[in-house]
Formats: structure tokens, C-alpha cells, sequence
């Protein structure tokens, strides 16, 4: 089956394992994927909205969705509420982070053709506990082509385990990277840093990075 959600439409799926030949969201409308999964799309294109309350996204091909003149992903609360991480790579054109119960944890890479918004709830990049079994210490790497906005009840923050990747031999460190191209807009809380105090004199950042 090839399906089409329409301008104003809005469908969602309440089981698992959909497959279809084609999903097409046309600007306005919106397919409420939440914490289903194992879908088959094979072909995804449009300018409308998925909305994901995991790090599931829909199989196929989804070379239009995610293109500059594509759609939208919204990520949202899972029900009951409960914080989620996302780990795999992903490549999309809008990402709003819409999450007024849950914090969304970032673990993995994320390149934007469009904007990226933070409606509501915490963006928090990379791990927050201390874990050595599931700490990701390799900074990642945030792209977005078009804006940031982080609206009044959004917040971007960084978790407190520490990325860092040594250049070479050298006594230079990377740390996550965000490369925007477009504006940034704080309406809410933007904090880029883990540190007590936003100093680089501050005795953990200059003990472990004397010359970063």
C-alpha cells in the first residue's frame, strides 16, 4: 500500500511492524509513530511531521524526508514518562525536541539540513552518570545547516561524563562540536559546558586539559 497523510491529517500508530511501499506526509500533516517500532516504509518523503518517543525511526529510504525541502522529526514523551537516549547516527532536515516530562539524551551524532528547536523539555548532550560500561567518551558532533532556538520551557545542558579526543601527540583536545551555519535564539537555557564555574581556570577542566 502506498499511503499519503494530507495537509490537517494526523495518523498514528498504535502497533508494531507496519509495512507499507510508501509513507508520504505532506506539509501540515503528521504521523504519530511514539514508541512503536519495527515499521517498513521502504520509501519516506514529504514535508509533514514523524513523531518519535524513541530512537526508532522508521525503516526505508527516506532520501526526500530528509533533504532541505523535506519534513520534520519531532521527538516527545513517552507515556508513562520516562527519559530516553538517542545513540545512532542520524542525518534529518527538522528536529524539534518537544518533551515536557521526559529529558532526551543525545549519545550520538546528528547532521540537520534545517533547524533545529528545543519546544520544551532538556537536550542534554552526552551521558549524565558516570557508567563505565555504557559512557560514550568520544565527542560528538552537532551540524545544523539552517537555526537554534530554544524556546522559554526548553534547556540544552551537557552531561557530565567528559568527551574528549586527543589531537596527535600534542597536548590539544576536541571536545563535542556544534557547527551551525544559520542563528542561534535562547529563550529558555543554553549551559555548553559541565564545569562548577564557566572558567578555564576552573581545577577539574585545567588539571585534566593543561594546555586545551
Amino acid at each position: 500500500d502506498n499511503v499519503t497523510v494530507l495537509n490537517g491529517d494526523e495518523m498514528t500508530l498504535n502497533f508494531n511492524g507496519l509495512v507499507i511501499s510508501s509513507l508520504t506526509v505532506e506539509e501540515g500533516g503528521i504521523v504519530n509513530i511514539g514508541t512503536t517500532q519495527n515499521h517498513n516504509f521502504n520509501t519516506i518523503s514529504g514535508a509533514g511531521t514523524i513523531r518519535l518517543a524513541t530512537d526508532e525511526f522508521p525503516g526505508g529510504t527516506a532520501t526526500n524526508f530528509i533533504a532541505s525541502t523535506g519534513g520534520t522529526v519531532e521527538y516527545i514523551d513517552q507515556s508513562p514518562a520516562t527519559d530516553y537516549e538517542l545513540t545512532i547516527d542520524r542525518t534529518f532536515n527538522n528536529v524539534i525536541f518537544n518533551s515536557i516530562d521526559n529529558n532526551i539524551t543525545l549519545k550520538a551524532d546528528l547532521t540537520l539540513n534545517g533547524n533545529m528547536t528545543v519546544a520544551s523539555g532538556t537536550l542534554q548532550i552526552n551521558d549524565d552518570v558516570a557508567d563505565t560500561y555504557t559512557d560514550n567518551t568520544t565527542p560528538l558532533d552537532i551540524y545544523v545547516a539552517g537555526n537554534i532556538s530554544v524556546e522559554a520551557s526548553g534547556a540544552i545542558t551537557v552531561g557530565d561524563v567528559d568527551a574528549s579526543s586527543k589531537i596527535g601527540t600534542s597536548d590539544v583536545f576536541t571536545f563535542h562540536e556544534i557547527e551551525l551555519l544559520g542563528d542561534l535564539t535562547n529563550d529558555g537555557t543554553i549551559r555548553f559546558t559541565n564545569l562548577s564555574s564557566i572558567s578555564i581556570t576552573d581545577g577539574r577542566y585545567r588539571d585534566k586539559y593543561p594546555t586545551a
